[in-house]
């Protein structure tokens, strides 16, 4: 099932329009790059397409399986049986304003020889993409060794980088979902189309918990990529383990440089499987925090038991589901819910553009009692100018009442917010009675559709 990505079909389209030329399509395994292709090419110009998948067997036969692609297209070559090299076949095709997806790109490079596949390509791509476009299809990790070969970089047109999908996108798997379970789904499945796109539409959010359980395989085939494979070094295991299970690691001077800790947190937060989140207001230090949902559900139930394979020979997700994962769930989600809720207000600023909305991030009130200092959190908050507004993620499957509301509300005024500074975001919605409280978000307001 295909989702999403409206932007960066966008951005091939408008690439179509050029005479010729060459694009990159690259993201990390798992990110659907293969099946975008597939999803614009199958029905758009399929007429006009080649789809090549090189593999790693020598260019011989590389060449040969281009050529048949060509007598596919309807070419009538003469002579079909005989071997034409890369650059004939493509010399060929230029000229007819046709398309050409190579997938796994870096398959062409004989015995790791990219230094060769760089000589080849830069050729082909200088002299025979008047007319003719060219996708690249490649893996981030396969990226780095390309990136080293400056004679196909510089010859590229368009980047497309797909990077995991956001909560709204993602929504698009489970159709029929309330915005509390696919909230849910979200949470566990994050923004990989390789995951949600395994997961039933028709089961209830808790049966596709215990079927990803089943497919530990796919947890760890996608986790082992999305935190940086193969530099997949153990030491970054009880790393991921922390902010899995909620422990706050600064950055900076909590860490000292030489780390192996500090190591490990430059090298995720580089691959993308951590970030940075930053009060707003005062910029006090900020704390990473995993981004990727299979990632933190991993690291947070399965790890430690060295158990991908021990829950697929049981063949029951439904009983490690029962006994590891059940109770402790709630903390989970409300974990995960409170990125999503930063997560919109970031798609709204990107998209709407909020006015006067300087950052999204956290804010932390001190209050001096004295005796004691307290402090109070609030993990969603936005900054205007020198004003705060924080708003209060509420995940329940129950609508919020006006008493729950005005209680929270007593409570921030503590820490000096004014009721037209505090906000509300419930997947479940509200009770009538809540009519006139300001600032008021439902979980059907998270899922508008802003076009992405």
């Amino acid at each position: 099932m295909f989702v999403g990505r409206r932007i960066e079909m966008q951005a091939v389209y408008d690439f179509l329009e050029q005479p010729g030329g060459v694009a990159l399509v690259c993201g990390k395994c798992g990110q659907g790059k293969s099946e975008f292709m597939r999803e614009i090419f199958g029905s758009y110009r399929k007429d006009d397409t080649i789809f090549f998948y090189p593999m790693s067997d020598g260019l011989e036969k590389n060449e040969m399986r281009l050529q048949d692609g060509i007598m596919d297209l309807g070419y009538e070559l003469c002579n079909p049986q005989a071997r034409r090299t890369l650059e004939e076949s493509f010399r060929y095709l230029d000229g007819d304003n046709d398309i050409v997806v190579i997938d796994n790109f870096q398959r062409l490079a004989e015995n790791g020889n990219y230094e060769l596949l760089g000589e080849t390509f830069s050729k082909i791509f200088s002299q025979y993409t008047k007319t003719l476009h060219v996708f690249i299809i490649v893996p981030d990790h396969e990226l780095k060794k390309l990136r080293l070969e400056q004679n196909i970089m510089g010859k590229l047109d368009l980047v497309l980088h797909l990077d995991n999908m956001s909560y709204l996108e993602c929504a698009g798997f489970y159709p029929d979902y309330t915005p509390y379970d696919k909230a849910l789904m979200y949470a566990v499945c994050g923004g990989s189309p390789y995951i949600n796109d395994r997961m039933e539409a028709k089961n209830a959010p808790v049966d596709n918990i215990i079927r990803l359980l089943n497919m530990s395989n796919a947890i760890f085939w996608h986790t082992y990529f999305a935190t940086g494979a193969p530099a997949n070094e153990a030491q970054a295991y009880p790393v991921l383990h922390d902010l899995a299970v909620g422990k706050r690691v600064y950055a900076g001077e909590d860490i000292p440089a030489d780390d192996e800790t500090a190591r490990q947190l430059a090298r995720l937060e580089a691959e993308g499987a951590v970030r940075r989140t930053t009060p707003v207001g005062d910029m006090q230090r900020s704390w990473y925090e995993i981004t990727d949902g299979t990632v933190m559900f991993k690291y947070r139930y399965i790890y430690g038991w060295d158990k991908e394979h021990e829950i697929e020979s049981w063949g029951h997700g439904d009983c490690f589901y029962e006994c590891h994962v059940k109770e402790d769930f709630a903390s989970f989600f409300a974990l995960r819910f409170t990125q999503m809720c930063r997560e919109y207000f970031s798609l709204q600023r990107e998209v709407l553009a909020m006015d006067g909305v300087t950052a999204i991030g956290t804010w932390c009130h001190k209050r001096d009692l004295g005796c004691r200092i307290e402090y109070s959190e609030y993990e969603v908050a936005l900054q205007r100018g020198n004003d705060i507004e924080v708003y209060i993620p509420i995940c329940s499957r129950e609508k919020a009442t006006r008493d729950m509301l005005e209680k929270r509300t007593r409570e921030a005024a503590l820490d000096g917010l004014s009721p037209s500074s505090v906000g509300f975001i419930s997947l479940s919605g509200f009770e009538p009675d809540c009519e006139g409280i300001p600032n008021l978000i439902t979980g059907e307001d998270l899922y508008e559709d802003l076009g992405v």
